[in-house]
């Protein structure tokens, strides 16, 4: 594992400790069902569009998984060609959720990231590396919980090089940062 890997796991473990350590987990997961999310962000350089599903929650209901998919648009072969190629990408998370207060919360999710890259940019099928973020979740009514907007912002670490574009520029890896509306089922 290099040394930024390394880095990003140590302070995403030392967050979610202090979390956990902080939070009891009571009433964190409104409704206690499965998620739907459609999300705009940006990965790095990179504008992303996306959707995802979270599982029901576990663990005095504050722990879920999350399955995201998106797909990104690469800035470097615009700048390169003048024209987009766009790549995708899936992520598994695992998502710790603290207390409600009021209609917002706090929530951390680390996981795995994987990258399917465009062969017109690189010679790849698939890219593996890991990501990590905190966001905040507005729910838009107090009583139901049904609905909400969420931001994140967090970062992602993954070797992924567009070997057919000159100067192979890497993409994928860097900052993260996600908003959008998420429903409970």
């Amino acid at each position: 594992m290099s040394n930024p890997m390394k880095a990003l796991t140590a302070i995403l473990i030392a967050l979610m400790t202090i979390l956990i350590e902080n939070t009891s987990g009571q009433n964190a997961m409104p409704n206690g069902g499965f998620s739907v999310a459609a999300s705009a962000g940006m990965r790095a350089y990179d504008s992303e569009i996306g959707i995802e599903i979270g599982t029901p929650s576990f663990f005095k209901g504050s722990v879920c998984f999350r399955i995201k998919g998106n797909i990104a648009w690469l800035e470097s072969y615009n700048a390169s060609y003048d024209q987009w190629a766009r790549y995708k990408s899936l992520t598994g998370v695992l998502v710790y959720n603290t207390n409600m207060l009021e209609r917002s919360r706090v929530y951390a999710e680390f996981g795995a990231y994987f990258i399917f890259p465009d062969q017109t940019f690189s010679s790849s099928s698939y890219v593996q590396g890991i990501t990590g973020s905190l966001g905040v979740e507005l729910f838009f009514s107090p009583k139901s919980k049904r609905a909400s907007y969420f931001f994140s912002g967090g970062v992602a670490y993954i070797d992924a090089i567009a070997d057919k574009i000159e100067d192979q520029p890497s993409y994928g890896s860097g900052f993260v940062f996600s908003n959008g509306l998420r429903f409970y089922f």
